[in-house]
């Protein structure tokens, strides 16, 4: 079994990403960085979510680009 280097595939840093099958070492190979974590947005008439994991401070940085672009959030699930 191997471990591999996963951060950006992981929620936090106690959740290692073992490859069990053939697909998964070939896909994930030992030593290979790992694609940056990135977020998903989808947006209908009344909401938006943002999907994925976030990086420390991406949230904020996202709410203050929506007001700086007039865009009020309101409630925000990740103060509730």
């Amino acid at each position: 079994m191997t471990t591999l280097d996963s951060a950006s595939l992981r929620g936090s840093i106690n959740q290692p990403l073992i490859a069990l099958s053939d697909l998964g070492r070939r896909r994930y190979p030992a030593g290979k960085s790992m694609p940056k974590k990135r977020l998903q947005i989808e947006v209908n008439e009344q909401n938006i979510w943002i999907i994925g994991i976030p990086e420390k401070g991406d949230l904020e940085r996202i709410e203050q680009h929506c007001r700086a672009n007039g865009l009020d959030l309101g409630q925000v699930s990740w103060r509730s």
